[in-house]
């Protein structure tokens, strides 16, 4: 139902406009965090091979930029959905401000303070299309991880936005979905991916999928050429970009799993240790054939 319910939508574009599309996105947004708030932190990722090492990937890369980074007064997490980033970096930053658009995302990231106080650690529901409020200068940390960055239709004002709030010398993290990665090259799979979300090249947007359902929310992918003339054009300076992953989106489960007569089947710890492996060698390869793009640098002192 709702794939035609999107097909229909999709197919009046060209008569009332995208915008009726993109608010049909949100509205599908709104309905899918609202759907998977509560299970999120437990099984967003249990299925998806490749969902997971992205996320063992990307945490890295944070963990990485944080050892470099000498002020560690405020960070602000864009796009925090449930404040998993949020409360792993915690301990290290005198506060933390979390922002998603979804209010049942941001009511589990509350619920979750064990200890903390409020103005150390907070979450506030915020469209992001519509401005972060926050004091110029004042943020030493920005992350906006898993895609997100590919998730928001005017990244350029959030881009600009974030900058305008970072402090001199502070760090950023930024994720996009990639347009150049070796599913989008290869087209199509006749098997299930290994990640929980994925772009569709047919109707050119973010598939989700829960509990039986389909949800199609706004995506627009970019290239690493992009996405690096993105960032300098806001004025803000880029120590790293790196593409993952690369194999583990695209490969099938039976390759991934000990097949055999029992179900569900046993992940093959072996086969996926050398294939993180390879990934990781490609991450910052010339190929940029990763799904994701991880791009991180630092507000350049003036």
């Amino acid at each position: 139902v709702m794939i035609q319910e999107f097909k229909d939508k999709q197919s009046i574009v060209g008569k009332v406009g995208k915008d009726e599309l993109y608010t049909y996105k949100k509205e599908n947004l709104l309905a899918l965090t609202k759907a998977i708030a509560k299970s999120y932190d437990e099984h967003y990722a249990e299925k998806f091979f490749g969902t997971q090492t992205y996320l063992s990937f990307e945490k890295n890369v944070l963990y990485k930029l944080l050892a470099n980074l000498e002020d560690k007064s405020l960070a602000i997490d864009l796009g925090c959905a449930t404040g998993v980033v949020a409360y792993n970096i915690a301990t290290q930053f005198e506060k933390v401000i979390g922002y998603d658009i979804s209010p049942e995302m941001i009511k589990i990231a509350n619920g979750k303070k064990n200890g903390q106080k409020a103005d150390d650690l907070k979450f506030i529901k915020t469209d992001l299309e519509e401005g972060i409020d926050i004091k110029d200068e004042s943020v030493s940390l920005a992350v906006m991880n898993l895609g997100t960055a590919s998730d928001i239709r005017n990244i350029k004002g959030v881009i600009e936005s974030v900058r305008k709030s970072l402090k001199y010398g502070g760090k950023f993290l930024f994720s996009f979905h990639n347009s150049e990665s070796l599913f989008a090259k290869m087209g199509f799979l006749p098997w299930p991916m290994s990640l929980a979300a994925h772009i569709d090249p047919e109707t050119c947007c973010l598939e989700v999928f829960c509990d039986g359902q389909v949800y199609f929310l706004y995506t627009k992918p970019y290239s690493v050429d992009e996405v690096r003339a993105l960032i300098e054009g806001s004025g803000l300076e880029i120590e790293e970009i790196s593409t993952f992953p690369t194999c583990a989106s695209v490969l099938p489960n039976i390759l991934l799993e000990e097949v055999g007569n029992e179900e569900p089947h046993k992940p093959n710890k072996e086969v996926r240790k050398v294939i993180e492996k390879i990934d990781n060698e490609l991450a910052n390869s010339s190929i940029n054939s990763g799904t994701y793009i991880i791009v991180t640098g630092e507000k350049p002192v003036a």
